[in-house]
C-alpha cells in the first residue's frame, strides 16, 4: 500500500462571477500533494453571508444551514471516494479523483440510467443479503418509472435534478391509476423503493436536494388472517404434483411452526446451498 499522500478540501464563494440572481456559486477545491483542482458543488450563497476563512456561512438561517450541510454532505463524497482509492493502494492525484467524481456524476446524470446501476449492484447481493423476489420488485419500479415518464411526458428519461415532490405525486398516482387491484401499502412501498434509489444519487452528491420530503409515506394498518391448525394438517396431508410445489409447502409449513419469516427461511436456504 502506497503511503497516504497530503490532502485538503476548502471551499470558495466565487464573489467575481455573481450570478443573475446576485448569488455567488461555490466551488470545492481539492489539493493532493500540492496539485490542486475545482470541483462545481452547484451550490449557490449570498456573498454577504459566506465566511472566507471558515469555508461556510454563520448557519444562522435555515438557508445558511441548509448550505452548510450540503456542504458537509459533498465533503464526504470526496473524503469516501480518496479514502477507497487509498485502501485500495492505488495512485492518487487532485485531476484523478476529480476525473473520478466528475465522469461519475455524469453517468448518474438521469434516472434510469440510475435505477439501472442500482439494480445491477443490487442483483450481486442475491443469496447474500436479499432475495431475488425483492430483486425483481427494483426493476418493477423502474419500468413502472419508464412506463410513467412515457404516458405522462413524453420522455424516455429524466434529469435527477428535474425531479420534484411534484413528479412523485404524479407518479404515485399514475400507479394508483393502472395499477387499481393492489391497494395503497403496495404503492407506497414502489414509493419507497423508488426513494432508496434515489437516495443514493444524493449519498454520493450527484444531486443536493431531496424531492422526497415534501412527499408523506404513510402505511395503511391492516389485518392478514393467520391458518388454523386444522388448515394447516389439511395443507401437511396435500400430496403435491412435483417435487419443487412439495419443496415450497414444505418452507411454507417449516416458517407456520417456527414463525421465522418466510424470507428469512429462503436466505437460510440459498446460503445453505452455497456453502
Amino acid at each position: 500500500m502506497t503511503n497516504k499522500s497530503t490532502f485538503s478540501i476548502l471551499f470558495v464563494a466565487q464573489k467575481g462571477k455573481l450570478k443573475a440572481n446576485g448569488k455567488a456559486p461555490i466551488l470545492a477545491r481539492v489539493t493532493v500533494n500540492g496539485e490542486m483542482v475545482h470541483l462545481a458543488t452547484r451550490i449557490d450563497v449570498d456573498p454577504d453571508r459566506w465566511l472566507g476563512k471558515e469555508c461556510r456561512t454563520p448557519g444562522r438561517s435555515a438557508e445558511d444551514k441548509y448550505i452548510n450541510e450540503m456542504l458537509d454532505n459533498y465533503r464526504n463524497v470526496i473524503k469516501n471516494k480518496y479514502n477507497e482509492l487509498f485502501f485500495r493502494g492505488e495512485a492518487i492525484t487532485a485531476m484523478r479523483l476529480k476525473s473520478i467524481l466528475t465522469s461519475r456524476s455524469d453517468e448518474a446524470k438521469r434516472l434510469l440510467v440510475l435505477f439501472d446501476e442500482f439494480n445491477e449492484d443490487y442483483r450481486a447481493l442475491i443469496g447474500k443479503e436479499t432475495t431475488h423476489k425483492t430483486y425483481t420488485r427494483y426493476l418493477l419500479v423502474r419500468r413502472r418509472l419508464a412506463e410513467f415518464m412515457a404516458a405522462k411526458y413524453k420522455i424516455k428519461d429524466i434529469l435527477l435534478s428535474d425531479i420534484n415532490t411534484k413528479f412523485i405525486n404524479d407518479f404515485y398516482i399514475y400507479l394508483r391509476t393502472v395499477d387499481g387491484k393492489n391497494g395503497h401499502n403496495y404503492h407506497m412501498k414502489m414509493i419507497q423503493r423508488f426513494r432508496t434509489v434515489f437516495k443514493t444519487a444524493k449519498d454520493n452528491g450527484w444531486v443536493t436536494a431531496d424531492p422526497f420530503g415534501g412527499f408523506k409515506i404513510s402505511m395503511e394498518e391492516t389485518h392478514r388472517e393467520h391458518l388454523t391448525i386444522d388448515e394447516l394438517e389439511v395443507l401437511m396431508s396435500k400430496e403435491m404434483t412435483s417435487e419443487r410445489l412439495q419443496r415450497v409447502k414444505d418452507i411454507f409449513v417449516f416458517s407456520c411452526f417456527t414463525f421465522v419469516a418466510l424470507t428469512n427461511v429462503c436466505l437460510i436456504i440459498n446460503k445453505l446451498q452455497t456453502n
